[in-house]
This record gives C-alpha cells, structure tokens and sequence, in this order.
C-alpha cells in the first residue's frame, strides 16, 4: 500500500531523513516513533506531499507520488494532526463536511455521511452535529478531527500525534475506541507518536527511528521481546515486560468465573464454597456481587449475605491487561471479574495470571528496516 524507497531528506545542513526503505502493509497500522527530531513527521508528511523527498521515492500502490496532484492526492488520504485544526466558524456537522463539499457531494449525502461518522466515533448526531469547535471537550474535538479525516472513506488515513493533547484518561478512551473503530474499517494507517505505550497498544507493526534511520521495524511483541541494539532497548524501556501487557487483551487470558444465582438455596451456595474460597453472585447472567461462606452463614441466605461490587472492581473483555494489574494492586486483590457491558459475567482475571506474563524473556536480535 505505501512504500519508502531509499528516501532521503535533507533541510539544509540537516539530514532529517536517511535513506528509509519501509513497506505498510494494506489494512495494517504503523507507528512511527522515537525521540525528537528522529524524521518521523518528516516520513509522514511525504507521503501526501507536505514535504517532498531529497532523495528516492514514496509509493502509494504503486505509484511514485511526486508524479501525483498534491491536491487530489490529500483529498484521497484521512489527516489527523495533535490540534486538530476544526474550523472554528463551521458546525461540527459542516466540518466533517468539508472534504464531501469540495469533491462536489450533494448536501444530503454529505449531511448523512456526517451523521454516520459523528455516530461511529461516539458522538450522538443530533447532540453534536450543530455545536460549534468552541462547545466542545478536547476529546469531542479530536473524535469531530477523525470524523472528518475519514468523510470521504480514504484508504489511507495519516494521523500525527492525535491523542496528544488532551488529558490521559481521556487519552486512553480514544485510543479504545480508535482501535475499536480499526478493526471495523480496516484503514492502512500511519500513526506518529512519542509514547511508547500509545505505540505498542495500537501498532500492528512499530518503526522506531533515531537520527534519522530506521532502528527497528517489528510487531510490538517483537520489539519488546527482542529489541535489536542498545538503543532499542533504552526506548522501550527496562519495564518492557509490563508494557506488553498493554497489549493483551482481557479476553484473551481470562478464565471461566464461579458464579451462583442470588436466588440460590443456602445449600446449593454451602456446595459451591465447599471447593471455592468465593463465589461470584449473579442476577439472571448480571454481576451483583460475591460471596464467601462466614457471610453465607451469618446472614442465612445468599440475597443479604453477598457484598456488592462496584462498577470499577470488573474488568471488561476489551480491556488490556496492564490496566487490569493496575486494577488489582489499587484494589489489593488476587482475581476480578470480566464482565460484558450489558453487566454479564462472563470469566475472571488472576493475579497468577498476569505474573507468569511478565516472566523476563532473553534478548535477541530483532529485524530492522523493512520492505
């Protein structure tokens, strides 16, 4: 889908990028990432023709883009950039239109289309569709910025550093929910970021630059398992064991939960703890709570003897399991439930679990490069 060829660029006395040669996969998303001044926006801006290369070529199936109108090349590739650049006088609505309108889009398809992508990035049309840039959180901003990158369906959607200028749990959401929205769409994306959390949640595959050049271009798990060099090593950081864990899904790990129905005989709930420590309590499938034999005992019956849980003691499915631990040390807990949105049980999370992920694997030598 897009390929760097031996691409150079050079901004006077300055050589911001150095001879890449780097191939997305169609449907895959990549990040760029490394410290500052590495060439990474550089690389992104010259595949729609921001910057033009010194040197090489950038294809995008297929075809040299210098050979390409700059204007109906951006017009085919989503844009997201850090501040996310709505048009202050223009309705939420009128800014995913943008695009629609200059390619000659009658009003109502247009309109429709921007209600249908106002619903996808979670954002209730008839709430927002008429506000303005200025009635806006900064993380309704950024979802009105995808919205719009994505009006006309491009294949191909650029985004730099989109989640970071708002606060990080509202940073965490978005990234939830950009993956979410991913695997639907299936977009082949170019993604820059300095965070390498950010880097590895979201990445199918990860090109960590520096001084210009390529040092690794892996999957996240290859990057954390075996980073390539010294340099490698010191971005990802001596925590790599736990950054992965950003990456595993709860889904993945959980296992199947013990469960009793509030409405269970005290005998029936007096066999189940016989071979657990607990039990969780559900209500027709739901989560209410759990339960452990002294409270069984004293209160008599299943209804008043379990202690209720709150929303932030369950996990859910979609969650990644570094947030997850995170959730059991602040809790003090060994295991938590997994629950759907409709509050269905439907497994558990151990402590175990996550421990034995975090085991330190060996160092070895990973790819560079790409093609």
């Amino acid at each position: 889908m897009i390929r760097f060829e031996s691409v150079s660029k050079r901004f006077g006395d300055v050589l911001a990028v150095d001879d890449v040669t780097l191939h997305v996969p169609e449907g895959e998303l990549v990040v760029l990432i490394g410290p500052s001044g590495c060439g990474k926006t550089t690389c992104l801006k010259m595949i729609n023709r921001l910057v033009e290369p010194s040197a090489g070529r950038v294809l995008v199936n297929g075809r040299d883009v210098a050979h390409e109108d700059p204007q109906a090349l951006r017009r085919g590739i989503g844009y997201v950039i850090q501040s996310v650049g709505l048009f202050p006088h223009l309705s939420v609505k009128q800014n995913v239109q943008v695009v629609p309108s200059l390619l000659g889009w009658p009003e109502r398809e247009s309109a429709r289309r921007a209600d249908e992508l106002l619903a996808a990035v979670g954002l209730e049309p008839a709430t927002y569709r008429d506000r303005y840039p200025r009635e806006l959180s900064g993380g309704q901003q950024q979802r009105v910025g995808v919205a719009r990158a994505l009006a006309v369906d491009p294949p191909i959607l650029l985004m730099d550093e989109p989640f970071g200028a708002v606060d990080p749990l509202t940073r965490e959401r978005l990234q939830d929910e950009f993956l979410e929205l991913q695997q639907r769409l299936r977009k082949t994306v170019v993604l820059v970021t300095h965070d390498i959390r950010e880097a590895v949640k979201l990445a199918d595959r990860v090109c960590l630059m520096n001084g210009g050049r390529i040092e690794q271009y892996a999957t996240p798990e290859e990057l954390l398992r075996r980073p390539r060099n010294r340099f490698v090593r010191q971005f990802v950081g001596s925590d790599r064991a736990l950054t992965r864990l950003s990456r595993i899904r709860v889904s993945a790990v959980m296992e199947s939960a013990a469960a009793l129905d509030v409405r269970a005989s005290v005998e029936a709930a007096e066999a189940a703890l016989a071979t657990n420590v607990s039990l969780y309590v559900t209500e027709d499938g739901a989560l209410v709570g759990w339960l452990m034999l002294p409270a069984l005992r004293e209160a008599g019956s299943v209804q008043e003897g379990y202690t209720p849980l709150a929303p932030h003691q369950a996990l859910t499915p979609s969650d990644d399991v570094r947030e997850a631990l995170s959730r059991m040390l602040e809790l003090g807990v060994a295991n938590l439930p997994v629950v759907e949105r409709s509050g269905r049980l439907v497994g558990q999370l151990g402590l175990e679990d996550v421990v034995t992920m975090t085991a330190p694997t060996e160092d070895a030598p990973g790819a560079a490069g790409g093609a």
